[in-house]
């Protein structure tokens, strides 16, 4: 990491941050650094599990603190199939806070899927490894 390009604030410094952080342009600089950190080696577990994964993608669904909040209301299903449409084939690795909530939502009885209910590490694996990549929520964490 260049720590030449980075305004480092002090220690004794108070710091308020107000709005929100989401742009790519934020983190590009320090792109590189940022995918060192992480070590996604993909287990013999995981293979064997999911061996269908290179006909794969995963499909996001934020809940949570999203449910009731009008800042993030859009139609949901109507994202999520435009979306699948697009990737056109392959089967959906489902990624939830709120599986439960999925097995039970009508629109993924309309397509060829699978829920993932892996620790978070395990999760996340599995969706840098889906051969046809992704779908997520619309979220800077997602």
């Amino acid at each position: 990491m260049d720590l030449n390009r980075v305004n480092v604030i002090p220690n004794n410094v108070s710091v308020l941050l107000h709005g929100y952080f989401q742009y790519e342009s934020y983190l590009k600089p320090f792109k590189t650094d940022i995918v060192d950190l992480f070590d996604l080696s993909i287990s013999p577990y995981i293979l064997d599990k999911y061996n269908d994964i290179d006909n794969s993608y995963f499909l996001h669904i934020r809940r949570g603190d999203y449910v009731g909040n009008s800042f993030h209301e859009l139609d949901l299903t109507e994202y999520y199939k435009r979306a699948v449409q697009h990737i056109g084939k392959g089967i959906a690795y489902i990624v939830s806070n709120d599986i439960e909530w999925c097995k039970q939502w009508d629109f993924l009885k309309t397509i060829p899927h699978r829920f993932i209910e892996e620790d978070d590490v395990n999760t996340l694996i599995i969706m840098t490894r889906c051969g046809l990549g992704g779908i997520t929520a619309n979220s800077e964490l997602s």
